[in-house]
């Protein structure tokens, strides 16, 4: 995969069907593209270095819980041109789905998720991840 320009990820700050930005907090809410899961994403602790980075999945129209998907993480740094990278988000047993990645720098992060569900059909959603230096 190739870098995204900054362009690319449209810089919100408020819950939309598209993206929103987590600053200073580390917890976002967004649905997909379509619409038709709502994806909360909790990155812990938001700083430069190694992250955890935590994903629950809801059906937007009955508001259960989506436990078993196939989840990949793809992170951007916006502010410079750098090499995405991905990681595959493992179920935890709890209804949760995880993976751990590395923040190299501080700055504006585009995080896109890929999630598809048991239908094989598959979803999308953004956040912008502004990390400290």
């Amino acid at each position: 995969m190739g870098t995204r320009s900054r362009d690319s990820y449209p810089p919100l700050c408020r819950l939309d069907h598209r993206s929103t930005t987590i600053s200073p907090s580390r917890i976002a809410t967004v649905f997909t593209s379509d619409g038709l899961i709502t994806v909360t994403l909790d990155v812990s602790p938001n700083h430069t270095g190694t992250n955890i980075f935590t994903l629950n999945l809801n059906d937007s129209r009955t508001g259960r819980a989506i436990t078993n998907a196939h989840i990949s993480l793809f992170t951007t740094m916006l502010d410079m041109k750098m090499a995405t990278t991905s990681m595959p988000l493992h179920p935890d047993g709890q209804g949760h789905f995880q993976g751990t990645a590395e923040l190299s720098m501080g700055g504006d992060w585009g995080l896109r998720m890929l999630i598809q569900t048991p239908d094989h059909k598959l979803h999308e959603a953004h956040i912008h991840l502004l990390t400290p230096a």
